[in-house]
């Protein structure tokens, strides 16, 4: 390391990283999405209602409710540092 530089990010570095995580976050929201709209599609298909089928349904509702939440968070964090230059508490 060169003298005098710190341990500390750079904030390309920063953006860099963020950006892989906010690639992460959105690939889990889609991946969530998708099995959500495949549960309710089949529990859609099927004639009778089905326990196992609503508990699916639900279950993925669940999941991509918290992929969502997740990938609006990287994405605020990554916002707040692209636009404001506003750096994470922690990388």
């Amino acid at each position: 390391m060169p003298e005098g530089r710190s341990n500390d990010p750079t904030r390309t570095e920063l953006e860099d990283l963020w950006l892989l995580k906010l690639w992460e976050a959105q690939r889990q929201y889609y991946d969530a999405a998708a099995k959500w709209r495949e549960a309710l599609s089949e529990q859609q298909q099927s004639p009778v209602p089905s326990p196992d089928g609503n508990y699916a349904v639900s279950r993925a509702a669940r999941v991509e409710a918290v992929a969502r939440r997740e990938y609006a968070r990287v994405l605020e964090v990554f916002m707040d540092l692209v636009v404001k230059g506003k750096v994470p508490p922690s990388a």
